[in-house]
């Protein structure tokens, strides 16, 4: 129920405001987590698989040490971003000073940091309620190695590639696609360099001889 919970705080947090401000011959103005940098794009995905892992109670109730740790570490995560949104609304609220602005924290950063919090309290009571039932010494077949080291460089060189060529346009619209851009197009790298081991491992088999009649 926690997990459901922390998830569904995060939903919410990201689209709401982050940073709000008041600008000379503008007005009152407000960015939100899909604006620069685009951190809100990644606690709405990492709600989403807070909510998945709640929902399932074969999830919570497993046994498998990436499951038990996935709540407190996508938790963790968003700790990280919520305090990276902090210190970046730190630098822009120096900007918006001597452009005689005003400036403040938005409710959104607020929730997402409480949704982080309430997720790594909840990750963390399901490592200890595990226990030693579980055990997280790693045990990595040279098969296993191979594909998740191709699908780590195919999902970064992708991720490289995505944001080297990405347009310097600036604005919420461009951030937010070259971020889903990014999450998308490191899933298909990774696919891709998995795919490419699994194919030479195919390749590299010895044909079977053909039946005789």
């Amino acid at each position: 129920m926690g997990l459901l919970a922390a998830g569904a705080i995060l939903l919410i947090g990201a689209p709401l405001p982050w940073l709000n401000a008041t600008l000379p011959f503008h007005g009152d103005v407000s960015t939100n987590g899909f604006d620069l940098p685009g951190d809100g794009a990644i606690t709405f995905s990492i709600g989403l698989g807070l909510v998945v892992l709640g929902w399932f109670a074969t999830a919570t109730a497993s046994r498998v040490p990436p499951v038990v740790l996935a709540p407190l570490l996508l938790g963790l995560a968003t700790l990280s971003l919520t305090y990276t949104g902090y210190r970046l609304n730190e630098q822009e609220a120096i900007r918006i000073a001597n452009g005689g602005g005003e400036s403040s924290d938005g409710i959104g950063l607020a929730i997402t940091g409480f949704g982080g919090v309430l997720a790594t309290l909840g990750g963390a009571i399901h490592v200890i309620r595990a226990g030693r039932s579980v055990d997280y010494r790693p045990r990595i077949s040279r098969r296993t190695f191979l594909r998740v080291a191709a699908g780590t460089i195919g999902a970064i060189g992708t991720v490289i590639l995505i944001i080297g060529a990405a347009p310097d346009t600036g604005g919420a619209a461009n951030a937010g696609g070259v971020t889903f851009l990014v999450m998308f197009g490191g899933l298909l790298g990774a696919y891709a360099g998995v795919g490419m081991v699994a194919l030479a491992e195919r390749l590299q088999r010895p044909n079977r001889p053909a039946p005789r009649p």
